[in-house]
């Protein structure tokens, strides 16, 4: 029975999975590209899997989208039209932010006022901070969330 070090066992591994890796890499390649059958009778797979490659919608272009950058544009107006009031940022953060965030529990749409308010970077950082305090709330903040500011 061979001993050999856990470094040695370890680099092994990594070896496998990455030789494992590409050959499922160039095996992908390979099947994606090859020309289809000419013959009638026979379906090639790249043909099926040229279908479903790259075909995804980008949730940037849907209506679903659209509509929210919408509700947070009227969202954003909204919290510039307080001129740095705290109080009244509060305010319409809770009237009508709270609501609409409640609706995209994703947190997308905190993500998406913070990209809004790039240009305002005071407002977007007291928008965090108040978004911050609702943790208490039952309402976790996502990482994207945390990692717009």
């Amino acid at each position: 029975m061979e001993i050999i070090s856990d470094a040695a066992q370890t680099r092994k591994l990594f070896l496998q999975r990455r030789c494992a890796h590409k050959t499922q890499a160039r095996l992908l390649q390979e099947f994606t590209s090859q020309k289809p059958s000419t013959t009638g009778s026979q379906i090639g797979w790249p043909n099926i899997a040229s279908l479903f490659l790259n075909k995804w919608s980008s949730p940037d272009d849907s209506t679903a989208k659209r509509d929210q950058k919408d509700k947070i544009s009227l969202l954003k107006d909204e919290l510039l039209h307080c001129g740095g009031d705290a109080e009244n940022i509060e305010r319409v953060l809770k009237e009508k932010g709270v609501p609409l965030f409640r609706s995209y529990k994703d947190g997308s749409a905190v993500v998406e006022l913070l990209v809004q308010l790039a240009s305002s970077p005071d407002l977007a950082l007291q928008v965090f901070n108040w978004r911050r305090e609702q943790l208490g709330y039952g309402a976790p903040m996502t990482t994207e969330e945390y990692a717009k500011v």
